[in-house]
């Protein structure tokens, strides 16, 4: 059994966080074990609408993800 490399971001992807901050930004890592990290694993659905909600209600009250 091949032994999977030790997790770590690519060069861009260091890059938008380090630029996410710069601009008052916050970045947040969650693991979803098992599951693809290309894309959206359906696990992080709820998270992520969680997130997009809160953030939309802090521009726009009332405003959310169905």
């Amino acid at each position: 059994m091949a032994t999977m490399p030790p997790r770590c971001p690519v060069a861009w992807q260091t890059a938008y966080a380090d630029k996410v901050k710069e601009l008052g930004g916050s970045v947040a890592i969650k693991d979803y074990p098992n599951d693809d990290h290309f894309s959206l694993p359906e696990r992080g659905v709820p998270d992520s609408r969680k997130g997009l909600n809160d953030l939309f209600s802090s521009w726009s009250p009332g405003v959310s993800l169905p």
